[in-house]
């Protein structure tokens, strides 16, 4: 009976969270907020050991903070800050539910299968790209079901390598994930067009990168290849993002907003052509609130001590302090970059680095432009997400290939991550200066 009790309360948060984005009510946010704290206790059984251990250190931080003059209050709304996320987690739910039962998706993957060997890791990453795009870690079982279980561990170890360049570099321009989620939430007047192309070109560039390291010699054939293969779910993709553009710019929501709106609908719409799989949709949709208990811990956590971090008048003369040394435009790109990067391969999950380094950069007036910085936030989740062995997505990949998450997080990809950072700080600071005032 807990569990249902538990999935009734973050249905009324998911409801309290879209809501919130059309009653402007006090009463609303704390009453959901509440709730949410609510299905975070019911969900405390079913939380990894791992995201308790990181949710006390970020206890322990917020209590310095306060030490420091910060104040309860500031949790409080940090807290509510996470509401958005609360509707989001939710929405991607969803979204995943019916994306695994659409024909054109089943097609693709079994046209992914057709590919002659020297496609294959190439194959492998375009389809962890395409699918992850809606599917986020789903896509691996996608993709993993495509190399026999059998197979020499070199062969293992290069298919989950490159399935997970695939999807971890889908973070650049999908809006499916807490990342974007996170970046939009801080820096909420970005256009939705300009992400969603700013970061369609750094994921290009990515794949390009990748291709170059380890797919040599170069053979456009194969690429070609499996391009073809994916097409049939192109059409969805461009479907998703002009839906969400449309709804950002018509509606006056945020990114994030539009999101939360436009996903349901869409989602409605399939249902009634193939109303046949609607009640597999709920059920799955329902099932899966069951695991979202440690996404919602930590990014509840993390948004709470952000919040107060920049509101506390202590940190907030220190960042002025540095903001008045004029640093320039590159090294605060790279440090974006970097600062979740390199504690992620110490295991710190981006989602508590990004969140308060970002709360900070926001809070004071920075040389860098609004996009470049949005770009430069979501780019350093998605390479620190790949070689951190304490990221979901490096455990499921190394589940669904039977690999140890060490041999994935410390292994060809480490190079990668940090080779595609160089070039990523390369691109956003010369477009930052292309965009930065004369």
């Amino acid at each position: 009976m807990l569990y249902i009790f538990r999935r009734l309360v973050l249905s009324l948060v998911w409801l309290g969270a879209v809501s919130s984005l059309f009653i402007d009510m006090g009463a609303l946010r704390a009453l959901t907020t509440s709730l949410l704290i609510i299905f975070l206790a019911l969900s405390a059984g079913s939380i990894r050991r791992e995201s308790w251990v990181v949710a006390g250190g970020i206890a322990l931080a917020a209590i310095v903070v306060l030490f420091l003059g910060g104040a309860w209050a500031q949790l409080w709304h940090g807290f509510e800050r996470a509401l958005i996320f609360a509707g989001l987690l939710p929405t991607l739910q969803l979204t995943r539910a019916i994306a695994w039962r659409l024909p054109k998706v089943a097609k693709a993957r079994a046209d992914l299968g057709t590919l002659p060997e020297r496609s294959a890791d190439i194959g492998l990453m375009f389809g962890a790209q395409a699918f992850g795009y809606v599917l986020s870690t789903g896509a691996f079982a996608m993709v993993s079901s495509l190399v026999a279980a059998q197979a020499p561990m070199a062969r293992r170890l290069a298919a989950g390598a490159a399935s997970l360049r695939g999807m971890s570099t889908s973070i650049l321009w999908s809006p499916f994930f807490v990342a974007f989620a996170v970046a939009s939430s801080y820096l909420p007047a970005v256009p939705a067009w300009q992400v969603f192309a700013l970061g369609f070109v750094l994921m290009a560039m990515a794949l390009l990168i990748s291709i170059l390291m380890f797919a040599r010699p170069l053979q456009l054939a194969a690429i070609g290849q499996a391009l073809k293969c994916l097409l049939p779910v192109l059409a969805y993709l461009l479907i998703a993002v002009a839906a969400v553009m449309v709804v950002s710019a018509f509606a006056g929501l945020s990114t994030l907003g539009s999101v939360l709106v436009t996903m349901p609908l869409l989602v409605t719409v399939q249902l009634l052509f193939r109303p046949v799989i609607a009640l597999d949709v709920v059920r799955e949709t329902v099932r899966g609130f069951d695991r979202l208990g440690d996404d919602l811990l930590l990014i509840t956590a993390s948004m709470g001590l952000a919040t107060a971090v920049v509101a506390t008048a202590q940190i907030a003369d220190q960042l002025s302090f540095l903001v008045a040394l004029e640093i320039p435009a590159t090294v605060v790109i790279a440090g974006m970059l970097l600062i979740q990067l390199l504690p992620a391969m110490a295991g710190v999950h981006p989602i508590i680095t990004a969140t308060v380094v970002l709360a900070a950069f926001t809070s004071q007036p920075l040389n860098v432009h609004p996009l470049i910085l949005f770009q430069a936030m979501v780019a350093g989740w998605s390479l620190g997400t790949m070689v951190s062995m304490s990221a979901i997505s490096v455990v499921t990949t190394a589940n669904m290939f039977n690999l140890a998450p060490l041999q994935l997080a410390y292994g060809r990809n480490l190079g990668y991550a940090l080779v595609t950072a160089a070039a990523v700080v390369a691109v956003l600071s010369a477009l930052n200066t292309a965009l930065s005032p004369a």
